[in-house]
């Protein structure tokens, strides 16, 4: 029941209904048809078309990175930049612990048994709060999540009324995904932060490996003779666009 209750306003999947189903937010469509939402991702993707794909995967941004608390400010303000002011932003404080054996980089700064970190944020505010003694070895991170179109990008979109997708593919409202994506990716390997692995990553292999460590992950992969049988992360999750 919690659950459920938590998740009671979930069914919209965030404020992205407009976006992957135009008529999903329409109160009459809401009242005869939400009992069918969210659809499946599945489904959309099956029933996508090249042409529609590309679009996707070179103008929406869908990632989400964690960071430690401390680089907050930092990391908001570069995605303002980076991926021209998609907003809302989604924000999740993640209580982040080292994680041998999984390729996770270990939180660089944990919070011990000690008093409050002097860490804090170029405003002056204190953001490493202490931690009680049975949680060693951890970090305070937080999840900011980055889901949309870029404004030149909706800007183009609304011009065209949203239906001439032929002509949306020249410019895309002046918006590069690729060189987007590699400056985060960039900013993220020096503060540590990690970015999640079910969206399209742009790092080389060197960068990816510098961002998440190998050694324990390949380890088990040879323990259990995975090596053998399946691909690397890297090998499964970087964009070829």
């Amino acid at each position: 029941p919690l659950r459920d209750y938590y998740h009671r306003h979930s069914r919209s999947m965030f404020w992205e209904m407009g976006l992957m189903l135009p008529i999903g937010n329409h109160p009459l469509a809401r009242c005869l048809l939400g009992w069918l939402l969210p659809p499946k991702v599945s489904f959309l993707k099956m029933t996508q078309t090249e042409l529609t794909r590309k679009l996707t995967q070179e103008t929406h941004v869908a990632q989400d990175f964690l960071v430690p608390l401390a680089k907050l400010e930092d990391v908001l303000s570069l995605c303002d930049k980076a991926f021209d002011r998609v907003y809302p932003v989604w924000l999740c404080p993640h209580l982040h612990r080292a994680l041998p054996g999984s390729i996770l980089v270990d939180p660089p700064n944990p919070t011990t048994t000690t008093a409050r970190s002097s860490s804090s944020s170029s405003s002056g505010l204190d953001l490493s709060p202490s931690l009680p003694p049975s949680l060693p070895q951890a970090e305070m991170y937080v999840d900011v999540g980055v889901y949309g179109l870029p404004r030149g990008v909706l800007e183009q979109h609304e011009q065209q009324g949203g239906n001439n997708a032929a002509r949306s593919t020249k410019r895309h409202g002046g918006f590069d995904m690729r060189g987007a994506m590699r400056c985060v990716e960039k900013e993220l390997r020096a503060m540590s932060g990690v970015q999640m692995l079910y969206a399209d990553i742009f790092h080389s292999k060197a960068e990816f490996e510098a961002m998440f460590p190998h050694d324990e992950y390949r380890q088990v992969r040879r323990k259990y003779r995975a090596d053998e049988a399946f691909p690397e992360v890297f090998g499964k999750m970087h964009s070829l666009y």
